[in-house]
């Protein structure tokens, strides 16, 4: 009897609860679904390597210091869809490091950061991290430093 009882209280309150759970799972189930697609897309579609990119200075305008980066290159692994690997060149790849607010550094190890065009993604940087030394100019940088 209170089996009974205990599934007819509140029955519309409970199959509209039930309804709703359904519907959820069901939109997060699809959803996942989707992006695993567009994930799994992008490791099954290509990669490409592109080597001996010129590592630039990110760096205020009014700084006077000359900055030298070792190593002054590297590779950087992208992926993506095949389309979009053809159209894409080292010239649209930056690789960069960020010096702002850096007046002075004596082997400053500092992380290399890339950024893509659209639909690119950047798998590994080698080397992730360059070493940066700082000096102070007058004039015009020499030319095996970067200002």
């Amino acid at each position: 009897m209170w089996l009974r009882e205990f599934i007819q209280h509140n029955l519309w309150l409970k199959i509209f609860a039930f309804a709703l759970a359904v519907l959820t799972w069901s939109t997060l189930r699809y959803m996942a679904k989707d992006a695993v697609g567009i994930q799994s897309g992008y490791s099954r579609l290509g990669q490409a390597e592109f080597s001996r990119l010129r590592v630039t200075t990110l760096a205020t305008f009014d700084d006077s210091h000359a900055f030298q980066i070792e190593p002054s290159e590297v590779t950087v692994t992208v992926s993506g869809r095949g389309a979009d690997l053809d159209k894409l060149s080292a010239q649209d790849i930056l690789v960069f490091v960020n010096l702002a607010g850096i007046r002075e550094a004596r082997d400053l190890v500092r992380q290399i950061k890339v950024h893509c065009p659209p639909g690119i993604v950047v798998e590994k940087i080698k080397p992730p991290v360059v070493m940066v030394n700082t000096f102070l100019t007058n004039g015009p940088t020499a030319t095996n430093y970067q200002h």
